[in-house]
């Protein structure tokens, strides 16, 4: 998930979707997350943003993800006021109490961010990793932490 804000405060979000195992990835694509709209019909299942709450995506098996709108949840529980590492958290643990042993080896991550700039994630095992570019350009890369263990 890529995230720029304009001298207007207009936020703008770009995915790619990998396409399965296989399959040619989709393209990448981006649109305005204007306010009075939050996602484009045809987006991709692993994104959701809404002007003035933030956005997450996701990464995984997509079938879990889409099964519980997962990054709509993840956009919906930073409205209702957690953190972007907490509503991570709260959705991967929905999930696992879900599905069970059906999610056993597999991988699903959510990264969240809000208008001020927190950034969430989390996943059901380890090995997830992402960047964060600061104002200054500075780019680290953190380990996501996970509710399962290796």
């Amino acid at each position: 998930m890529a995230r720029w804000i304009t001298t207007r405060s207009a936020c703008w979000r770009a995915t790619r979707r990998g396409g399965w195992r296989g399959r040619a990835p989709r393209r990448a694509w981006r649109s305005r997350c204007a306010d009075g709209w939050a996602i484009r019909r045809r987006s991709a299942a692993g994104l959701y943003v809404e002007a003035g709450v933030g956005g997450a995506t996701s990464t995984g098996l997509g079938e879990e993800v889409t099964r519980i709108a997962g990054t709509a949840r993840v956009v919906a529980s930073m409205r209702a006021g957690l953190s972007p590492q907490a509503a991570c958290e709260e959705v991967v643990k929905h999930i696992a109490k879900l599905r069970g042993d059906a999610i056993k080896g597999v991988q699903v991550g959510f990264l969240a961010l809000s208008p001020q700039g927190e950034v969430g994630a989390f996943c059901l095992l380890p090995g997830f990793t992402y960047a964060v570019t600061d104002a200054a350009g500075r780019t680290v890369v953190r380990k996501g932490r996970s509710l399962f263990a290796a």
